[in-house]
């Protein structure tokens, strides 16, 4: 049921960065200390990111189209209903929505696995994956 990247969530980020395709990746990583540390690795030619704890271990990660599509192991261009299909019936959900200061947001749906869950964000106009992410158990929103 799971993404294949998920068992790297929990896991330190060097496992990460030494297999291919990331270890041919070129990325930024920035840290910010407020109001917890958090480490991130940006690859944004890719269309991922992977964000960190203080101890460099993968908390969450975020896959857009391109490259991170393929990682992911699911189209962009699947719909919510595929979706559903394969990963079954979601454990949260959400209606498109506005964000105040970011603007409209897609419709989501979270799906939860052993080590953490799956959230799939889709577009505005029409239901295709806008955004799929990653969350390590312990990270995940209420």
């Amino acid at each position: 049921m799971t993404v294949p990247l998920a068992r790297y969530l929990g896991r330190p980020v060097d496992e990460l960065l030494h297999v291919e395709p990331f270890s041919k990746w070129r990325f930024v990583r920035s840290v910010e200390h407020e109001p917890s540390t958090e480490i991130s690795y940006e690859f944004d030619s890719h269309g991922v990111d992977v964000t960190c704890d203080e101890f460099e271990c993968i908390k969450a990660m975020f896959l857009r189209s391109g490259a991170g599509e393929s990682l992911a192991g699911l189209s962009f261009s699947a719909c919510r209903r595929e979706v559903l299909r394969r990963f079954g019936i979601p454990e949260k959900s959400g209606s498109p929505h506005q964000i105040p200061g970011l603007g409209a947001c897609g419709a989501w749906d979270r799906f939860r696995f052993a080590s953490g869950t799956l959230h799939v964000e889709y577009r505005v106009e029409g239901d295709e994956i806008a955004m799929i992410t990653l969350i390590r158990a312990d990270s995940i929103p209420i």
